[in-house]
């Protein structure tokens, strides 16, 4: 706990202004994406067709006019109306597949639509990092440009040689050029941002990480986070479609019924009244329950091993996170100890250390700089993929 709030501790100490965390710019995209909003439009579209053949067959309707022959035959009318049912068991396992496949293309979507936001969330992380990195050069950036434009003054009064003014040009230019590629590399995730916000402008461009906690004991979360994983929930769902499989398979072997009524008018003669009928399946169905049998036994075999999979696919997560945590907390500590860059430019200034050293000393101290962010950033990435499921 106390490293813990030592990371937190740094993290808010690196400035009081108002920021813009991760979970801003999500919600706003959620509100704009349009692929979101045609997997919703999928979702709806699924749902609805899977509730197509919950109801019995059209009733069917014949009429026929036949003429005698001889015509001292006169003519004859056949009228029927005739109406098929399924054993009544099928329609109830027809509608309870129904709801357990409308529960499998619900979870399909939340996987869809957490994986995209957790995409979303990486890029945000990416534009965090760059943010992070553009201050951190365009201080140094600021420096070296009054360091440069100081050593060509001394230059023209003969202070220093013309080596030493190169060099402080030289270092001038190095931090353009850093300076010009992070702009681009940024320039390039908030348009990538944009394009996932349909196009508009984001308000709210992230330049914080969420303050999210690492939990400590995995296993404890992991009970409760299964039950969030949408393949499992899709593959628990999909168990529950094929157990309402078999059962309407079986309910489909009992008899077919169908119901009617028949007119037949031959002269001035008619008859008329109700029919009856039914169809024995004796052929049409058979190996049907066993075949739906063995593909929710394999279903059940494939959910059993993707809980495994998951287990420790996500425990390797939580350990690598655990790991890059305590990194990212010794380098803050080591950090503090540097004391920052002020020294060095202080030192420069005063003329304690020559050019050559300060650009020397400089990149090692922006190394351990970029270093530090790029730790940071790996253990928020860690913890986004972790936490995925709350998306």
């Amino acid at each position: 706990m106390i490293k813990r709030f030592i990371l937190y501790a740094f993290i808010l100490s690196q400035g009081v202004q108002a920021q813009v965390g991760v979970d801003d710019a999500i919600r706003e995209i959620i509100s704009n994406n349009i692929q979101l909003k045609a997997l919703q439009s999928g979702l709806e579209a699924g749902q609805r067709e899977s509730k197509i053949g919950l109801n019995p067959e059209n009733p069917e309707v014949e009429m026929a006019f036949l003429k005698g022959d001889p015509s001292d035959l006169g003519t004859r009318m056949d009228f029927s109306v005739t109406q098929s049912f399924d054993f009544p068991s099928a329609y109830k396992f027809r509608k309870e597949k129904a709801k357990a496949y409308s529960e499998v293309l619900q979870n399909d979507f939340d996987q869809s639509r957490r994986q995209f936001l957790l995409e979303i969330q990486l890029l945000c992380h990416e534009l965090v990092f760059l943010n992070k990195q553009e201050k951190v050069i365009k201080r140094r950036l600021d420096f070296a440009e009054r360091v440069a434009n100081s050593y060509h003054l001394m230059f023209e009064k003969g202070e220093i040689n013309v080596l030493e003014k190169n060099k402080a040009l030289i270092n001038l230019i190095r931090f353009k050029k850093r300076y010009s590629e992070i702009s681009v590399d940024k320039e390039i995730a908030v348009q990538k941002l944009q394009a996932y916000n349909a196009g508009v402008s984001l308000k709210n461009t992230p330049d914080t990480y969420d303050g999210i906690s690492l939990v400590d004991d995995f296993d404890s979360w992991f009970k409760q986070q299964q039950l969030l994983i949408p393949e499992l929930t899709s593959l628990n769902s999909m168990v529950s479609v094929l157990d309402a499989d078999v059962k309407l398979q079986k309910a489909l072997c009992l008899p077919h019924l169908s119901a009617g009524y028949m007119m037949e008018s031959v002269g001035d003669e008619s008859f008329s009244g109700l029919t009856v009928g039914i169809s024995v399946p004796l052929w049409e169905n058979k190996n049907t329950v066993k075949h739906k049998k063995f593909v929710k036994l394999q279903t059940e075999q494939v959910l059993e091993s993707r809980k495994i999979e998951y287990y420790y696919g996500l425990k390797q997560l939580h350990s690598k996170a655990l790991a890059v945590q305590l990194s990212v907390i010794e380098s803050q500590e080591i950090f503090k100890l540097l004391k920052g860059s002020e020294l060095l430019d202080l030192a420069l200034e005063k003329g304690e250390i020559s050019i050559l050293d300060y650009i020397q000393e400089m990149e090692l101290y922006l190394e351990i700089v970029e270093s530090n962010h790029q730790t940071e950033k790996e253990f928020y990435d860690l913890l986004a993929q972790l936490n995925a499921l709350s998306l």
